[in-house]
């Protein structure tokens, strides 16, 4: 886990623009499997001009990002033009996280009616006026 001002910019953790080093650090994250937690809430504020940026970054591998919660402490400023982060890694209900996940057993599926389906569905989209690619 990395967090902390970065001070850089970028569209991908909720900036309005994406710097030079901003790009540095995307690449980072790419490179190294990571996933940024922030969600596009400012995490400081400008207070002579009353605007908020993006500069505190939380930075989580993949294998635990799935089981974190990221906040934005507002009310909490601590004398600071900065907000505090809260971030709780690994602390989802194990069960709450396995619900969501399906499984599929193709084995048992009806690809006749998956294909009539199908096709009706694309027939029914291209009178509506929709396009659709041949390959």
């Amino acid at each position: 886990m990395w967090c902390g001002d970065f001070n850089v910019h970028s569209a991908l953790w909720g900036g309005e623009r994406t710097d030079r080093n901003g790009q540095v650090i995307e690449a980072l994250i790419e490179g190294r499997g990571l996933v940024c937690l922030n969600d596009g809430r400012g995490t400081r504020m400008d207070m002579r001009i009353g605007k908020e940026s993006v500069l505190d970054l939380t930075l989580v591998s993949s294998e635990v990002a799935g089981t974190s919660e990221w906040e934005v402490a507002r009310q909490r400023t601590v004398g600071s033009d900065h907000y505090p982060i809260v971030c709780v890694v690994g602390q989802r209900d194990k069960e709450g996280v396995e619900e969501g996940l399906g499984r599929w057993v193709f084995s048992k599926a009806d690809w006749v009616r998956f294909q009539v389906m199908s096709e009706r569905g694309l027939k029914s989209g291209v009178e509506a006026g929709g396009e659709v690619e041949h390959r």
